[in-house]
């Protein structure tokens, strides 16, 4: 599936307040704390917890400042102004704006986030296309919820998530296997996810389909957001890239360390197993 982060909110509760969806991080911030306080709930809900989510999020939060970690001549860039503004900004919506729970970076993951968005205690939830059809079966929820493109500092910017296939190389069963694929990327096959379990489609012609649209009302937002999609970097060596930017992440988030040190030692550990695999 195409799957991206949106922005999840309290449809009913911006109505109330007569405020719209943010499209900028410092709307959001006012908009939160103005809420919230009324509502007794949390402004902004993520995933902050040392996993991959976390890299997914500092991803989407770094491309809407036109940062990045790794550009496209292979340099690594993960030192640089733009990227410690954002990890002073992450780390100010636990302890500074106090819009997101203290303890994002110990226990919010995908599912933890949303059960907090569902029980009413958010107003707003970064997360996937699934959490909408979730919603719309839940009776405190159903028709309360809206999804936006997350906010911006210099531009939209969400990251691409989904499933993908793959045929092992080395499989003595490659033509079943590609049977297999081709079902499931059928548009048969993509309408029914998207119509059950609110997965955005990879086939284009479904983005105009009357039955797929009034399901999911907010594809347009998603075929929006794919033209400017962030993608996680593509090398070899990405795991530890991954390992690297939550453990460093995570530290800035859990005050352990600062947002600078952090950013020189993702730097120093990057260009070193970037040299590494070089020399391999």
């Amino acid at each position: 599936d195409a799957n991206i982060g949106l922005l999840y909110y309290r449809k009913d509760l911006l109505e109330k307040y007569h405020e719209n969806p943010p499209a900028t991080w410092k709307e959001l911030i006012n908009t939160s704390k103005k809420i919230s306080s009324s509502e007794h709930i949390y402004g902004y809900l993520w995933q902050g917890k040392q996993y991959e989510g976390l890299v997914c999020n500092f991803i989407e939060f770094i491309g809407s400042n036109n940062g990045g970690i790794i550009d496209v001549n292979g340099k690594v860039i993960a030192n640089s102004v733009k990227n410690k503004r954002i990890l002073d900004f992450m780390h100010d919506l636990i302890w500074k704006y106090r819009i997101s729970p203290p303890n994002t970076h110990s226990e919010l993951m995908e599912e933890s986030s949303r059960h907090l968005f569902q029980q009413g205690k958010s107003l707003f939830l970064r997360n996937w296309t699934y959490v909408w059809d979730l919603c719309q079966k839940d009776p405190f929820l159903k028709n309360k919820v809206g999804v936006s493109q997350l906010p911006k500092f210099v531009s939209n910017s969400s990251v691409y998530g989904g499933w993908h296939l793959a045929i092992n190389a080395h499989s003595k069963k490659k033509e079943k296997a590609w049977q297999l694929i081709e079902f499931l990327t059928s548009n048969e096959s993509q309408k029914e996810l998207a119509m059950n379990l609110s997965w955005a489609p990879t086939k284009t012609l479904l983005y105009k389909d009357p039955e797929v649209l009034q399901k999911l009302p907010f594809l347009p937002i998603v075929e929006r957001s794919l033209r400017n999609v962030q993608i996680r970097p593509n090398v070899p060596y990405y795991q530890w890239v991954s390992d690297i930017l939550q453990e460093h992440i995570n530290r800035v988030l859990s005050n352990q360390t600062s947002s600078q040190k952090a950013l020189q030692n993702i730097q120093k550990r990057l260009t070193y197993i970037q040299n590494e695999f070089a020399r391999n």
